[in-house]
This record gives structure tokens, C-alpha cells and sequence, in this order.
């Protein structure tokens, strides 16, 4: 059985790797000029809703509730991602293949996929080994340094790609196949 301690190191660890490829997925959209789609738009919401489980487990304490809001944040990541994946199945009458370029010979609606399966894969697991206890989110939490880094880190890409889909969209609708930001000279 996995100890409190180990579960929240774990956590840690997942909740930067969900940090990895929003990063890169903004990073893609602001140096290569990519503007996400719709779709690419809610995989995002999608990882920042696994991740606000997990932040709410480093601070409230452990607690089946916060996997919850991740597992569900994941399926619905997870039926996002498949949908623009079965979007690009054939490939176009012009050739391409996907929206976008590809990251690693994957696309990043692949990606997000793999990320949101492994995601509720790994949260079953910690669940399954975690040694539980009857008061787990009652002890009061404290966030060591590097704990607050992470959570500064992910409020600064949270509102960093607020801002981007506000720039892109608006408080309209996004366009399907976006070709310039709304609120931005280009």
C-alpha cells in the first residue's frame, strides 16, 4: 500500500506532467502560430480539469472526490480527443492528414488522448494501492516550495490560455478552422 506522503509526491509528479503538454501545446500556438481549434480548445479545459483535482488533493488532502473531478474531467477529454481524432481518420482531398503539425509523428488531439487515458488509468491504480484513512481530508495541508511553484506555475499557463482562446474567440462562439486571432492585429 502506497502512503500518504508517496500518494503526494505522486501527485505532484502527475500534475506537472499535465503541465508538459499544455505548455507545449500554448508554446505550439504562440512560436509556430497554430491557432487551436474548438476541439483543441476543450482538450485543454479538459487537462486543467485533471489537474484541478489533483491540485485540490495537494491541498485539501487526499480524497476520492478530488479523483473524481479528474476521472470525469478525463472522459470528457478523452471523448473530445476521440472525436477530432475519427475527424482525421482518411486523410484529405488535398493530402493532409490532421489539423496541424505533428509532435513526435503524433498530432496533439493524439496526444491529449494518450494523456487523458493514462490519466484515468493512473488515478485507478493510485487509488487501488492507496492506503486510505478515515480522516485523509481533514489533516490540515501544507504546500512545501515546491508545491507552491507547481501551483503558481499552473495558474500563470491557466490564465495564459484563457487569455489566448478570449484573443481567438471572444465571448462568441470559436470558429471551426480558425484562421486569425479576433482581438489581435496580424
Amino acid at each position: 500500500m502506497l502512503s500518504i506522503d508517496t500518494v503526494r509526491k505522486i501527485n505532484l509528479i502527475s500534475l506537472f506532467l499535465l503541465l508538459t503538454p499544455l505548455v507545449g501545446a500554448f508554446g505550439i500556438q504562440i512560436i509556430d502560430s497554430e491557432i487551436p481549434c474548438p476541439l483543441c480548445l476543450l482538450q485543454r479545459v479538459g487537462m486543467f480539469g485533471v489537474a484541478v483535482g489533483i491540485l485540490m488533493n495537494l491541498k485539501f488532502g487526499i480524497h476520492p472526490l478530488h479523483y473524481g473531478i479528474s476521472i470525469v474531467s478525463a472522459l470528457i477529454g478523452a471523448a473530445v480527443s476521440t472525436r477530432q481524432v475519427l475527424l482525421h481518420v482518411a486523410p484529405k482531398v488535398d493530402g493532409s492528414t490532421g489539423f496541424g503539425d505533428p509532435v513526435l509523428g503524433l498530432h496533439l488531439y493524439t496526444w491529449a488522448l494518450v494523456v487523458f487515458l493514462v490519466s484515468i488509468f493512473a488515478i485507478a491504480l493510485l487509488m487501488i494501492f492507496m492506503k486510505w484513512a478515515k480522516n485523509l481530508a481533514e489533516e490540515k495541508q501544507v504546500l512545501n516550495k515546491i508545491e507552491k511553484a507547481v501551483f503558481f506555475i499552473f495558474i500563470i499557463v491557466a490564465l495564459a490560455n484563457t487569455i489566448g482562446a478570449f484573443l481567438e474567440c471572444g465571448f462568441s462562439p470559436c470558429p471551426d478552422n480558425p484562421t486569425h486571432y479576433k482581438y489581435l492585429i496580424n
